[in-house]
């Protein structure tokens, strides 16, 4: 986008210059050898300038390309963190929601089991399968201990 932007002002002087410096244009005399050229007419110092300006341009565009994959290669690093805390984490309540059905303790279970849910999607396959045998483990244990229902008729 800079490289556009820096190019099209070099272009638009160029033509300016161009365009302006007709009828201006010193006339031009053969240089004897051993003497300094005569001065650049103003399309020569336009075209100049703007081989100048694309130069720069091309320097910057270099540099912002190299910020950004810099930056890219950090986010993918921070990204990585963050999937593998999570991973932890869900490891973590995998543990709990055992050790609570252990203990017949079942809203404990439950509610951690809530968090694993809302984690489920953002972890690897074989924690998901995890979390779903827990939840129908879970869910039987629950069944089993509850009291069966009285038929009053």
């Amino acid at each position: 986008m800079i490289k556009h932007s820096v190019l099209a002002l070099a272009i638009a002087g160029t033509l300016g210059l161009t365009a302006c410096g007709q009828g201006e244009e010193p006339k031009r005399t053969t240089a004897e050898p051993g003497t300094p050229p005569a001065e650049q007419t103003l399309s020569e110092r336009a075209a100049e300038a703007a081989k100048e300006a694309a130069h720069t341009a091309g320097e910057k565009v270099e540099a912002a390309a190299t910020a950004t994959s810099e930056a890219m290669g950090a986010a993918i690093d921070k990204g990585g963190e963050l999937a593998q805390a999570t991973i932890d984490k869900a490891k973590e309540l995998i543990q709990q929601v055992k050790d609570y059905i252990a203990e017949s303790d079942f809203d404990l279970a439950e509610s951690t089991m809530e968090q694993l849910r809302k984690l489920r999607d953002s972890l690897p396959q074989a924690l998901q399968d995890e979390i779903a045998r827990l939840d129908a483990m879970l869910k039987g244990e629950e069944e089993s201990a509850a009291p069966p229902a009285s038929s009053e008729d």
